[in-house]
């Protein structure tokens, strides 16, 4: 099951709150944001991890992961840590950056 929310304004940023049942693992959630630039530092990150939140604890999932969050975006890193999000492993060069070409990116997990 996969569930997209969108803000009140679809030009401000998309979620995907991604849910993967996978047998044993069927019990975490899976979640990715990306959040046009026009609309950062606007809580609208924030917004939707604690809606993915909710979310996840209503359909009975125990914990939540970011798979892919890149280790030059500081700002996510910090966030999703405020956020009771800890780095539990980093993938060498697992993002095509744009401007920086191959870059580190963190599995962020928390228990629900």
């Amino acid at each position: 099951m996969t569930m997209t929310i969108r803000p009140a304004d679809p030009s401000d940023a998309d979620a995907i709150l991604a849910i993967f049942h996978a047998s044993l693992g069927a019990h975490v959630c899976n979640a990715g944001y990306m959040v046009r630039s026009t609309a950062q530092r606007a809580g609208v990150g924030r917004s939707m991890c604690e809606h993915s939140l909710m979310e996840a604890k209503r359909l009975g999932y125990l914990a939540m992961q970011y798979n892919l969050v890149v280790t030059s975006n500081a700002g996510a890193v910090a966030l999703w840590q405020s956020m009771g999000f800890d780095i539990v492993g980093t993938l060498s060069k697992a993002f095509r950056h744009a401007r920086r070409e191959l870059v580190d990116a963190h599995v962020m997990y928390r228990l629900l």
